[in-house]
């Protein structure tokens, strides 16, 4: 999805809108309670459902990440097994 927002962006977004919700409200009245517009709630929710799918994304690439590393390490280890009888150490390929 290219030009998909970040977590942090839509985090931003979030805290750029409880920001200017709080500051139109001015002073919170204790005797009657002011109520968001239908403006403010759906500006609020576009930017939970971007922090939500930046959220997804995160986790899905970092899924992916541990997925690959846990295959390289998967592959080392059997490499190293592989080589537990011999007492010869493997030389670096450049110093061969």
């Amino acid at each position: 999805m290219s030009g998909a927002p970040t977590a942090g962006a839509a985090l931003m977004l979030c805290a750029a809108t409880a920001v200017l919700l709080s500051a139109q409200g001015g002073p919170v009245q204790s005797k009657s309670p002011r109520f968001a517009s239908w403006d403010e709630m759906n500006v609020l929710a576009h930017g939970l459902l971007q922090l939500g799918q930046g959220l997804r994304e995160h986790a899905e690439r970092t899924r992916s990440q541990l997925s690959a590393l846990e295959r390289r390490l998967s592959a080392c280890g059997s490499a190293c097994q592989g080589t537990e009888g011999s007492t010869d150490l493997p030389l670096a390929p450049e110093s061969r």
